[in-house]
């Protein structure tokens, strides 16, 4: 049970890492007509200022998937690879936030 969980973190991991670039490559093309219009719905929609990147969903991900590799070949179980993964969930978030580009508004503007 426990190589198999190992084997699946592993192939997870060398998938994750295979297709950052190409997930990048397509994050700079350019998106067509409709797909801007479904954006743009969206950003309308939105209520909250806090909006979830692309670019921070790989950090989270990329965080929870090092700390259940890491919980994992220290605590040798599927909980421990759990806790591991949130744990690596929040640090990722947590480092890839000071690196985040903050929005500006105009000054004296509201």
């Amino acid at each position: 049970m426990v190589m198999s969980l190992r084997i699946v973190l592993f192939a997870a991991a060398a998938l994750l890492f295979v297709s950052l670039p190409a997930a990048a490559q397509q994050a700079g093309s350019d998106a067509g007509p409709a797909a801007q219009k479904v954006i743009e719905q969206v950003e309308k929609q939105l209520d909250t200022p806090y909006v979830l990147t692309t670019d921070q969903l790989a950090a989270i991900a990329g965080g929870a998937l090092v700390g259940a590799i890491a919980a994992d070949l220290v605590f040798h179980g599927g909980v421990g690879a759990l806790l591991g993964a949130v744990a690596g969930g929040v640090i990722g978030n947590w480092l890839y936030l000071p690196y985040a580009s903050a929005p500006t508004t105009a000054p004296g503007g509201s």
